[in-house]
């Protein structure tokens, strides 16, 4: 976990040096999903309802212009009525965003995330079995951010996000010299809200 973050505070004082005599933003960042899978190995995978958290910065380039990292904590489902499987993430998306008109806003940029735990849950008859999925999880994830938002006043923003996986969130499998690397691609919708502090 320590690793984790001194990744990102690696990530968030390279872009404040970068980008140092800009003015700075500071704010909290909350927003519902929507979600499945992805991919050849990921067909008829069920979709499922999460959530997002986390502390936001900006950092103004130029007026139309400016770079938003975050640090979020994600919890990620897909299920149908028997299966659920449930995933908690630490992710740090770093999104250019331009202002093309006052109040309306474009965003988009790469994702980073980290995968705390995940577990699926499955109904056996009467009883609900529970088991970790950890061992057949990758780590990292790589992935790609696309939204756009309103500033209703100046301290709070509404938008919608989609968040797209690039790398697969299975790890490979290896046994008997067969070697397999599974195609499943995390994909989210999201409608979001962030409050500036300032």
């Amino acid at each position: 976990m320590n690793r984790i973050f001194k990744i990102f505070a690696l990530v968030a004082v390279a872009a404040t040096l970068s980008f140092a005599g800009g003015e700075f933003h500071f704010g909290a960042r909350a927003a519902g999903t929507f979600g499945t899978w992805w991919g050849d190995d990921a067909e008829d995978v069920p979709w499922g309802f999460g959530f997002s958290a986390g502390l936001t910065s900006g950092i103004e380039i130029l007026p139309i212009f400016a770079v938003t990292p975050e640090i979020d904590i994600a919890l990620r489902r897909v299920s149908d009525d028997d299966v659920t499987v449930r995933q908690w993430y630490l992710e740090i998306p770093v999104l250019a965003r331009v202002t093309p008109i006052p109040q309306f806003y474009l965003e988009a940029g790469p994702t980073f995330a980290f995968n705390l735990s995940s577990e699926i849950e499955e109904e056996v008859g009467d009883v609900e079995v529970t088991a970790d999925l950890d061992d057949y999880i990758s780590t990292f994830e790589f992935g790609l951010a696309l939204g756009a938002g309103w500033s209703i006043i100046p301290n709070l923003d509404v938008n919608f996000r989609l968040m797209l996986g690039l790398t697969s969130i299975a790890e490979d499998y290896e046994e008997d010299g067969y070697s397999y690397s599974p195609d499943v691609q995390n994909l989210r919708l999201s409608i979001g809200a962030t409050y500036w502090f300032l």
